[in-house]
């Protein structure tokens, strides 16, 4: 979860991770950031959650992970 906090004065934006964490098959979402830990119904509800005060939140959904494989002439 990114959250975009624009500046004032020159009409910029500063971004901050506010926090990280999971959403499941059945659609709830756990997420923890500093000092707290939240699990709600959905992602959207966590993007609201932090969406608040002038400040907008955008989740950010990273790829899965793949796995690199060595051929036999590159193996120690």
């Amino acid at each position: 979860m990114a959250r975009i906090h624009p500046y004032e004065d020159t009409g910029e934006s500063d971004v901050e991770i506010a926090a990280w964490g999971m959403a499941y098959e059945d659609g709830h979402t756990e997420v923890v950031g500093p000092g707290q830990r939240l699990v709600l119904a959905s992602p959207e509800r966590v993007e609201a959650w932090f969406s608040r005060n002038g400040v907008t939140a955008q989740l950010v959904w990273l790829a899965p992970a793949t796995v690199a494989s060595l051929g036999p002439g590159l193996a120690a």
